[in-house]
């Protein structure tokens, strides 16, 4: 599937999210002339739909800024993470490098010294 096709599936995956829960958005002034947009859940929101409000456009955002090529699954053979990378090159393979990459990079160094006969 194109990447443009794929990108409208995701936007229109986190709009039916969005949509799960009544919010209301709003364009607000906040220390003097700046504006930001501000999500608010209608009523008084469980946790969850907080949080489904505020992913929701932090997934929207990301498609917009970055693109839906920009969303991966980790590299990693033993997670099932994903992740949006933004790192500045976008070619971030693990969700979590210090945890996942390091996994991968101690196992080749491990194989590498084990090819070489020493334990």
């Amino acid at each position: 599937m194109p990447i443009r096709s794929m990108t409208s599936l995701a936007a229109d995956l986190t709009h039916g999210l969005l949509s799960t829960v009544p919010h209301h958005l709003e364009l607000v002034q906040v220390d003097g002339p700046s504006w930001r947009w501000q999500a608010t859940t209608d009523g008084v929101g469980s946790v969850a739909e907080e949080l489904t409000v505020f992913t929701g456009y932090a997934l929207l955002g990301a498609l917009r800024m970055l693109g839906f090529e920009r969303f991966r699954a980790c590299a990693s053979p033993t997670c099932n993470g994903v992740f949006v990378d933004v790192s500045r090159g976008g070619r971030g393979r693990y969700c979590m490098p210090d945890l996942c990459g390091n996994r991968i990079n101690v196992a080749n160094h491990r194989e590498r010294r084990n090819a070489l006969g020493n334990k």
